[in-house]
């Protein structure tokens, strides 16, 4: 086992005082409708603690009464800076840090009672409790990281491994329990709180948006059962990815070549048995009728299954680039941009689907078609929810008030960019935003992509990835046909030509309200107008929706 405790010295009378009639009068005091200043007080208190000698059982019964008002004060400072565009500001940026300082000094003092148990025979189930209680608050600072796209805490995963190790050498890592005073999170074993934190780093969550990472983190609850973990002698150890027990590292994918040379301090992952319930997942998605759902969408989903079953590869050669992009954001936006019309143009002739046949990105021979994921129509109603997306009806404005931001580029290839916030205000770019990219700052030369994935560290700063979607694109107006009550109103959207090279055919990104697959559509542009039925989707992100389409009535 090996864990991260600090020194601890004798109590003074000039110290915190740490008797449980005392902690329970010193949170009777709190200034709780001040989150802010409770938090500080909280994380100062457990500071104090962690560094004094506490008898095991005394030290256990302050931090279960001190857990409920952590755990209230955490759910208030999270309401004030998730969701926000990053880079945070600095009030934002210290709300986060309190709340991850209070998990991890949290899982500390569960850490410090853990160590003194485990050399006692007689205390499996307060040694289960602190253990699985220390893991419990490691994972939600783990998670509190991955959902600011942030690096994760030093240290972090060297706890989880010697804890995961410390529940089976007790033979204690299928217990159930949890905080006495937080009973509720006591529903899932030692064993599954550890693989929740193993499964969430192997799903690559910077490449989520944040309403999803805490969405799977949550599901992972319930899935982690059907993962198992096995040691290299293990006949049934098969599995694609690996840990190191004695690393402060998270789980890697582990290549054949590897398998022969795995040493006892390795733990293999077999996350075969997730396809079942991820796929019973997506069924259930698929069919559901309730207006909000709590659950990723379906393509995001099969984002998981593809994440657990291999590690992705680049598919595109990167190449170092230090020059400055233009970019904008957002559909409304970007048919702005484009150079779309304030107001729909009036019918004309039919809008025809040209094609694009030569660009920069087809001449690159490693240029491959973006993947069309094959779902079916999920609730839209989600999306109006603002982790999902920053679509604003009708919001693109005069052309004061489009907002262009400066990137600078870091490397790129056919596929597309990675990106540099080096700007001290902040930014509109968030995962899964459409975005417009203009390598010469021109208004004339914009390429079309998708923000894949985003990470901030304090020394370099907000960085992400974008994925292109097509090398051309054009503005149009759309709107849902009605039998004989006219249109709905028109919407902003934009129309994505052929490419006939990639046999990639024409696509529309409209907005994720109203349109689904099935329903007939006007589209027109600036002489043109044509109807087409939307005929099923490529991709939903919450901040637009990619359609395929076919002219005409296609029932």
């Amino acid at each position: 086992m090996d864990l991260q405790i600090p020194t601890l010295h004798k109590r003074s009378r000039q110290d915190f005082d740490t008797s449980p009639a005392a902690i329970r009068q010193w949170i009777a005091d709190l200034p709780l409708v001040n989150a802010d200043k409770t938090a500080e007080e909280l994380l100062n208190a457990l500071n104090a603690m962690n560094g004094l000698q506490i008898p095991a059982r005394d030290r256990l019964e302050d931090l279960e009464q001190l857990a409920v008002p952590v755990a209230s004060v955490i759910q208030t400072l999270s309401r004030q800076y998730l969701g926000k565009r990053l880079p945070l500001d600095s009030k934002s940026q210290a709300r986060a840090d309190l709340a991850s300082s209070l998990h991890l000094q949290m899982a500390t003092g569960y850490k410090i009672v853990a160590a003194e148990l485990s050399s006692k025979r007689r205390s499996g189930m307060q040694l289960g409790q602190a253990i699985h209680a220390a893991t419990r608050h490691l994972g939600e600072a783990l998670l509190n990281s991955y959902t600011l796209y942030a690096p994760c805490p030093a240290g972090i995963w060297r706890d989880l491994h010697g804890l995961y190790e410390l529940a089976l050498a007790r033979g204690l890592e299928e217990e159930n329990t949890g905080e006495i005073t937080a009973a509720s999170e006591g529903t899932v074993s030692i064993a599954g709180r550890y693989r929740q934190c193993l499964l969430l780093s192997l799903a690559i969550p910077y490449r989520m948006r944040q309403r999803e990472i805490r969405s799977v983190y949550t599901l992972l609850a319930d899935w982690a059962p059907y993962c198992r973990l096995h040691t290299p002698g293990d006949r049934n150890a098969v599995g694609h990815f690996a840990c190191n027990l004695d690393a402060d590292e998270p789980p890697r994918y582990l290549q054949h070549e590897q398998r022969d040379r795995l040493d006892s301090r390795q733990l293999v992952i077999d996350t075969s048995g997730l396809e079942e319930p991820v796929r019973a997942t997506i069924t259930a998605q698929q069919e559901s009728t309730a207006r909000l759902s709590t659950l990723p969408d379906p393509a995001a989903l099969q984002r998981l299954m593809l994440s657990w079953g291999m590690m992705p590869k680049r598919r595109f050669p990167r190449r170092g680039n230090e020059s400055r992009v233009q970019l904008v954001l957002g559909l409304s936006a970007i048919h702005q941009a484009l150079g779309g019309s304030d107001k729909p143009a009036p019918a004309g002739r039919a809008a025809g689907h040209e094609s694009v046949q030569d660009d920069q990105y087809l001449r690159d021979p490693t240029f491959e078609r973006t993947t069309v994921i094959d779902t079916m129509p999920v609730n839209k109603t989600d999306a109006i929810n603002p982790f999902r997306g920053s679509y604003s009806p009708g919001s693109g404005g005069s052309d004061g008030d489009l907002r262009i931001e400066a990137w600078k580029m870091q490397d790129m290839s056919a596929g597309g960019y990675c990106l540099l916030w080096d700007s001290a205000e902040t930014t509109n770019a968030h995962v899964g935003e459409l975005v417009a990219i203009s390598e010469d700052g021109g208004d004339k030369d914009w390429h079309l992509g998708v923000v894949r994935w985003m990470r901030f560290t304090a020394a370099e700063g907000l960085s992400l990835g974008v994925q292109m979607l097509s090398p051309g694109a054009r503005p149009v107006w759309a709107s849902l046909c009605k039998d004989q009550a006219g249109m709905e109103d028109r919407m902003q959207g934009i129309l994505l030509p052929e490419v006939v090279a990639l046999d990639q055919p024409a696509t529309l990104l409209l907005p994720p309200l109203p349109f689904h697959t099935g329903c007939l559509s006007t589209v027109s542009e600036a002489d043109s107008e044509t109807t087409v039925t939307l005929t099923g989707h490529i991709e939903d992100t919450g901040s637009f929706t990619q359609f395929l389409f076919a002219p005409g009535d296609a029932g």
